[in-house]
């Protein structure tokens, strides 16, 4: 017989008494756990310092590592943080949005760092984190410009196209006005650019996409 120890995975109670398993139980438990570790592994997770590092373009499968992070980590502490270390190019901007509104809406304390780039949907990431927990560091290279998508097929649906991307940029700014310091106007500026907006680390800290700024040593 072997004995269940909670949800800690230490010998205690906090998530619950101890309770018998027999053979085929321990069995299905140690395969589950085998399991789950392996994909936690694989997923650029690190389940000790709470951390999952998003260092690649921003698309399904990076949205879906960050989304079944957070999931993970809080079902284990709401109260511990969880830190988002992020390096990217960009990418898939509905993507950027599911990871934005994965980390809003989680109960933890989130930090994001922000390393190496953080560009296009990666500034929506950054200015999701909590404010006064949101770091880049000072080489940090950034850049925002407008989200958008390409049209083909018949009119109707490049008419249907145009007003949704038109929609979506308004959604963009209104989320990203709503986590930094500019007004709305600023950010419309740079959606309504028609080149890419190029900005430092120190600018990213005065613009409010960033709260701190941390030194190489």
């Amino acid at each position: 017989m072997v004995l269940s120890i909670g949800r800690c995975g230490h010998n205690c109670t906090r998530y619950g008494i101890m309770k018998p398993m027999d053979d085929e139980q321990a069995s299905i438990a140690s395969d589950m756990t085998i399991q789950y570790l392996r994909v936690i592994l694989e997923s650029d997770i690190d389940v000790v310092s709470r951390t999952i590092y998003l260092i690649a373009d921003i698309d399904n499968n990076s949205a879906e590592t960050v989304i079944k992070g957070l999931d993970f980590l809080s079902s284990i502490s709401e109260e511990e943080p969880i830190t988002i270390k992020l390096t990217t190019y960009g990418g898939d901007p509905y993507m950027g949005f599911a990871i934005h509104d994965a980390i809003r809406r989680c109960k933890c304390p989130i930090i994001t760092m922000m390393t190496g780039a953080c560009m296009s949907a990666g500034v929506l990431i950054a200015s999701a984190g909590d404010k006064g927990k949101r770091y880049a560091d000072v080489n940090c290279q950034w850049m925002y410009h407008a989200g958008g998508e390409g049209f083909d097929g018949e009119v109707n649906n490049f008419i249907a196209t145009a007003e949704h991307v038109k929609d979506f940029k308004n959604t963009c700014i209104d989320a990203i006005t709503q986590r930094t310091k500019k007004p709305r106007k600023f950010w419309k500026a740079m959606e309504d650019s028609a080149s890419d907006t190029y900005f430092k680390t120190e600018d990213a800290k005065k613009y409010g996409i960033i709260d701190r700024i941390t030194e190489a040593f």
